[in-house]
């Protein structure tokens, strides 16, 4: 029988977390609570489904040296912690690297971002939403003409806000499209962006093990961290133009019209060119 004065004295949740921290920083060395970043540290960002896990894997083996060949995801998800899951994380580097989905903020002052074609990240986007049973169920019209389910904004809020750049921060820009079709020449990019040196057998190696069938294989086998896609498939196809042949020509059309700024900006195709 529990007594009353335990009943009388439960510690609240905030207390308990507290402990819990007290217990991470004394047993494994000293962790920082998440949000405790540096002006040094990067920031891997980007709209939902626009290459976010596949840049994890790639910090991971660039900045690390890990072989992705045996990288499990807990610790991919260590080493690059996702702000969205994880509380604490521990410094291994002069620098960390985190993924995240935010929009700009004040101490996200050295930012890779990278943006994929809005028609693609779309389809997957719904393709997610409708495999995870934690996520709301909605029809691509809904999310593409009313904007449900989706948890950061529009796609073309989130480009605007990132290329604004409002907090004045230093970023590199990236193409998803452009990570596949020339991973080297963006990998070199991003070693400049970061003062790495990198031999090219490394760089090759990287690619070859970061390679979309590979990771999707690999993970599927070894699970994933995220407690809500665990057990599940969290990648899609990740091919690029899917959008061609996959969704509906009049929702291509509202995106277009929608987004069509920005798809210019970044060089993407539109089809209906003399529409504004």
């Amino acid at each position: 029988m529990t007594s009353w004065w335990l009943k009388l004295f439960k510690p609240s949740k905030a207390a308990v977390e507290e402990k819990v921290e007290r217990v991470l920083r004394y047993r494994y060395g000293v962790y920082h609570k998440i949000e405790e970043t540096i002006p040094e540290d990067v920031f891997i960002v980007g709209y939902p489904k626009s290459g976010n896990t596949w840049m994890q894997y790639l910090m991971a083996g660039l900045v690390y040296g890990m072989n992705p060949e045996f990288l499990p995801d807990s610790l991919v998800q260590d080493l690059v912690p996702d702000v969205h899951l994880k509380k604490q994380f521990k410094r291994y580097f002069k620098y960390n690297i985190f993924k995240s989905h935010h929009c700009p903020r004040p101490e996200y002052q050295k930012v890779i971002y990278i943006v994929r074609d809005v028609r693609d990240v779309m389809l997957s986007y719904y393709e997610y939403n409708k495999n995870h049973p934690e996520q709301t169920s909605h029809t691509l019209d809904e999310m593409i003409m009313e904007g449900k389910g989706m948890s950061f904004g529009t796609w073309q809020e989130h480009v605007k806000k990132w290329v604004t750049n409002p907090f004045n921060s230093s970023i590199l820009y990236i193409k998803y499209e452009e990570l596949k079709s020339s991973p080297m020449d963006i990998l070199k990019e991003i070693c400049t962006f970061l003062n790495l040196d990198r031999t090219e057998n490394v760089l090759k190696h990287l690619i070859e093990m970061t390679r979309f069938d590979t990771m999707k294989t690999r993970n599927e086998a070894l699970g994933w961290e995220h407690p809500g896609i665990q057990g599940m498939a969290f990648m899609n196809k990740g091919k690029t133009g899917r959008y061609k042949e996959e969704m509906p020509k009049e929702l291509q059309y509202i995106l277009e019209k929608d987004c069509r700024k920005w798809l210019e900006y970044f060089n993407y195709p539109i089809q209906r060119k003399g529409e504004k």
